[in-house]
């Protein structure tokens, strides 16, 4: 009796038992299903991780050897093929998921390189990685990995021959929750820099190819305007004068004035129409009666004396006209002056911080010009005029005469047909002969027989000159001899001969007409 009710009892219990043992079982084998996933995504954190800090130490390098980026293309929602002058490609990603160690680069300005930092978690403190002597270390020096040990984080500095916790205490405990993207954010908004923010906050900032090229040429252009200011001071003392005003174009748009000076050199005077720049550089005439270059960073204040090595740089003489150029500074592309064979030093604003250049800033020695009676007046940045005669300001004049209405085959005419020069010059000096004027002004007459015969050098027949309230007014009267055409001949057409008048860049032309007999 005892046996049968024990039985009957005992056996409900062992099911009970076996299928709790089976339910503890299937629960622990989840658990480790579930650590081993986590430890895997883990192990696939810290080997996503160790690439990146390759690819930052690839970054930091270009920054540090002034390597430019030649493009930047998109390649999936957060991916950027980086292209490099130097021929190095980069692949980033832009706000992927991190892991709890933030591994970070910054800058320290008393050595002027970027170095290693680690943060534990999101919200933890920021410090350098050391070596083993308590050394920082260089972020295109060693490059750290990391690793999960014992269920912590740790790193390396010597290709893992030894290992270094990543926190303090339990904080670097290895846990399966997310930290800050490595990279927050990639702007390629600015077409002449690319900035890369890094989980810890610090931005990398790397300048393009393009703005470089970019911000090479103006400053050509620039230099090419400090030797034509230079050459116009010079001017200034009233020996030298205007020949020619021809309109300076640039992509079909009016720029400004293309200047002829009397001994042939050419001036190239922006009207400034596109003052507009951050950055503007100008001349004064200082207390000594000298003129000095002058510039400002922002347009609501005032103007200041461009200092190089501690003075004031001279307009004149020509012969030390300064050179702007650019430098990279800790990523910021900067105007630099100096001179032709000398060491360039950064340009500095009144505050001493280098001046950035980019392509919203840019030089205009001239604010306005406006062409008068006799003269270019150019105002520049600072207000003041500089006035720059002109001595042709009427247009010669050219008139043909022929004594004779008819020609006949195969003759020689000398003196039937002559040109007169009639030219109206102002603040010149006296040219007493016909070579004297040709060569100050750059006048010279040419003829062309049009219908088979042809034409000799022009004679003087006379010179001649008077002073009046306009100017003094020259009179010249050439012979142009020609023949006429001895085959073919037909007696019912006309012989023509075309007389040029050449001043400058200009040309008047007049035809004389005769009917062949």
């Amino acid at each position: 009796m005892r046996t049968t009710a024990m039985k009957k009892y005992i056996l409900p219990f062992l099911i009970l038992a076996v299928l709790a043992l089976a339910s503890c079982t299937k629960n622990l084998e989840a658990e480790i299903s579930a650590l081993r996933a986590e430890v895997i995504e883990l192990e696939s954190q810290v080997s996503k991780y160790n690439t990146l800090l390759n690819k930052l130490s690839d970054l930091v390098s270009a920054l540090e050897k002034n390597d430019h980026i030649r493009s930047i293309t998109k390649m999936g929602d957060d991916t950027y093929l980086i292209s490099f002058t130097s021929g190095n490609v980069l692949t980033l990603s832009n706000g992927k998921t991190g892991v709890t160690p933030i591994v970070g680069v910054q800058y320290n300005e008393t050595l002027g390189h970027y170095y290693w930092t680690i943060q534990m978690g999101p919200d933890g403190k920021v410090t350098w990685m050391t070596n083993s002597l308590g050394q920082r270390v260089r972020a295109t020096g060693s490059i750290p990995r990391l690793r999960i040990e014992n269920g912590y984080w740790q790193f390396s500095l010597d290709e893992g021959a030894t290992w270094t916790p990543c926190g303090w205490g339990n904080n670097d405990a290895a846990q399966g929750n997310e930290g800050k993207p490595f990279f927050q954010s990639i702007d390629t908004s600015d077409p002449y820099y690319v900035i890369f923010t890094l989980a810890n906050g610090i931005a990398i900032k790397l300048p393009t190819q393009k703005g470089f090229d970019e911000l090479t040429d103006m400053c050509n252009a620039i230099n090419n305007e400090f030797e034509t200011y230079t050459q116009m001071v010079n001017n200034l003392d009233g020996k030298m004068f205007i020949k020619t005003i021809a309109e300076w174009q640039e992509n079909g748009q009016h720029v400004g004035y293309i200047l002829t000076m009397e001994d042939g050199s050419i001036l190239q005077i922006r009207d400034g129409r596109d003052y507009n720049f951050t950055t503007q550089i100008s001349a004064r005439q200082d207390t000594d009666g000298r003129y000095y270059w002058i510039y400002r960073t922002d347009p609501s204040q005032p103007y200041e004396w461009l200092i190089y090595q501690g003075k004031k740089v001279p307009v004149t003489p020509d012969d030390v006209t300064p050179r702007i150029g650019i430098m990279e500074v800790n990523g910021e592309l900067c105007f630099t002056i100096g001179y032709e064979g000398a060491e360039p030093e950064l340009m500095r604003d009144a505050e001493g911080n280098p001046v950035q250049a980019t392509g919203r800033a840019g030089f205009s020695l001239v604010k306005d010009a406006e062409i008068a009676a006799g003269c270019i007046k150019l105002v520049l940045a600072d207000g003041s005029v500089v006035t720059m005669v002109t001595n042709r300001v009427f247009t010669p004049s050219l008139t043909l005469t022929q004594s004779i209405t008819s020609v006949a085959r195969d003759t020689y005419y000398e003196t039937q047909l002559q040109a007169t020069i009639v030219d109206t010059l102002q603040m010149m000096a006296l040219m007493p002969n016909y070579d004297t004027y040709c060569g100050s002004t750059q006048t010279s007459v040419t003829a062309m027989a049009v219908d088979g015969g042809y034409t000799t050098e022009p004679t003087l027949v006379s010179y001649s000159y008077v002073n009046s309230p306009r100017g003094t007014i020259y009179t010249i009267v050439l012979n142009i001899p020609f023949r006429t055409a001895s085959s073919p001949w037909d007696a019912s057409r006309q012989s023509r001969v075309a007389v040029f008048l050449n001043w400058g860049y200009n040309t008047t032309m007049r035809v004389a007409t005769f009917a062949n007999m």
